[in-house]
């Protein structure tokens, strides 16, 4: 048994990322990911100065040598689906201790420079920086191609940081969602559902009814209110530091594209995948509002990441792995040393128990495993997730990180793209008898039998 720290009290995105659930994403279907504008960006370069800091990328620690400095976190794409426009934005960010009053940006491709001012900046803070008059057009790019973009960040009052560069590999101009998706999506707005249940139909593009707007960055999108651009940047970029995290430690190649769609005013709060696409969604307007994002970038900044858990789902795929099982790998997927989010894990796994914070109790304690067969709607979600993690702590515990990469392959190998919760491969194909077990090359259901209540034939479908 081995002794770890206790989880965190405390997520950067308390609003939205505790107990997660929802059904995961089939990777890598060509027929359905082709979104109609793709970006791709060479990881930014930067020229550094002995007074400015260097430009991080997201994955990096950010340092300063000057007391007032900024730097270029990201360069997308920004879409419009309300005005139909496209622009060029960066995300600049303060890493220093200073605030920066009068931030600009100068952002150019080819000959073309347009500059903006930006908000004041305090320490650790990040802004987007876009002309929404300039178009496209205006930087010169008029057809599909790979375009340098050069963005220098400055304070006003202590002059220019370093220009940082990104290649932009532009498939499209136009980000618009095919004709016939926006007309299933109004049919189902029609029919009495609401966005959060209909936004599948557009999969990777604004819905120009709901007024929202799209974030592009190479493989990763951020879909939603134009209200929460900044959000949508956080979790943009949060995305792109994630993913790769996410598919070394599970040995996957996640879909492309990583679609993240924020979700307001749909009466559900959490996060979740649902087909193509991850979402974030709060019960209403207002919580979106009252989001801090200004205290979740340092975290970003540090090169912690806040996502491990919905990507682990959208890496993985649909498959006839039983939910609690993939909802405990998505936990297990939570802690720092395997998705670098600077948090430990979850909870301590111990024999037969977890031990961790008790919800009920108010106060840290050891709870023993639950049945995972059997559904208690009385107690809370999360004992499932950290039951079911503890499956996953166990073969690695017992079999090192290899076992669950190679168990994770197995799975990825039946990803089923009719695969819906209790359907498609399940029952033809047995997580533990036909995956597991073969992997390992032992038979392991006297334990999970004995410790989680499950066995051979087990899917979670029983009984629903």
């Amino acid at each position: 048994m081995r002794t770890r720290a206790l989880a965190a009290l405390g997520m950067v995105l308390s609003l939205v990322v505790a107990a997660c659930g929802g059904g995961s994403v089939l990777a890598g279907d060509a027929a359905e990911t082709t979104a109609s504008i793709a970006t791709t960006a060479a990881p930014i370069s930067t020229a550094a100065s002995s007074t400015t800091a260097t430009a991080p990328s997201p994955a990096s620690t950010v340092t300063t040598s000057a007391p007032v400095s900024l730097t270029v976190l990201q360069v997308m794409v920004r879409y419009d689906g309300v005005a139909g426009t496209s622009t060029v934005e960066a995300t600049v960010c303060n890493p220093g201790d200073r605030p920066v009053d009068a931030p600009e940006a100068d952002i150019s491709v080819g000959r073309t420079q347009v500059t903006v001012a930006g908000e004041p900046l305090g320490p650790g803070e990040c802004g987007q920086f876009f002309d929404p008059a300039a178009g496209l057009d205006v930087y010169g790019i008029t057809a599909p191609g790979s375009y340098d973009v050069t963005v220098s960040a400055r304070s006003v009052e202590t002059g220019e940081a370093a220009p940082a560069v990104a290649v932009l590999d532009i498939a499209s101009l136009d980000m618009t969602a095919p004709a016939g998706q926006l007309e299933r999506y109004r049919a189902c707005i029609a029919g009495g559902s609401n966005h959060r249940n209909c936004v599948g139909e557009v999969r990777y593009h604004p819905v120009p009814d709901a007024g929202e707007i799209m974030k592009a960055n190479g493989r990763y999108l951020a879909i939603g209110p134009a209200a929460y651009g900044e959000i949508l940047s956080f979790f943009l970029a949060d995305d792109a530091l994630c993913t790769p995290r996410v598919e070394a430690w599970t040995g996957l190649t996640g879909p492309t594209p990583i679609a993240h769609r924020l979700v307001a005013a749909d009466d559900y709060s959490g996060g979740y995948t649902a087909p193509y696409v991850e979402m974030y969604s709060l019960g209403s307007d207002a919580e979106w509002s009252a989001a801090d994002v200004d205290t979740w970038w340092p975290w970003l900044l540090q090169g912690q990441c806040n996502n491990g858990h919905e990507l682990t789902h959208l890496v993985l795929g649909s498959t006839p792995m039983p939910s609690w099982l993939n909802e405990g790998l998505a936990t297990y997927g939570e802690a720092d040393a395997r998705s670098g989010s600077g948090r430990p894990p979850a909870v301590e796994c111990r024999e037969g128990s977890w031990y961790g914070w008790v919800i009920d109790e108010g106060a840290v304690g050891e709870v023993p495993f639950l049945d995972l067969t059997v559904w208690d709607p009385d107690l809370p979600r999360i004992y499932y997730y950290y039951t079911a993690m503890c499956f996953w702590d166990h073969l690695e515990t017992e079999y090192g990180p290899e076992a669950i990469r190679a168990v994770l392959a197995a799975t990825a190998a039946h990803r089923d793209p009719g695969y819906n919760g209790c359907g498609g491969l399940v029952g033809t194909v047995l997580f533990m008898r036909d995956i597991v077990t073969p992997v390992l090359g032992e038979d392991i259901t006297p334990i999970t039998e004995a410790r989680w209540g499950f066995g051979d034939s087990w899917t979670s479908c029983e009984g629903t």
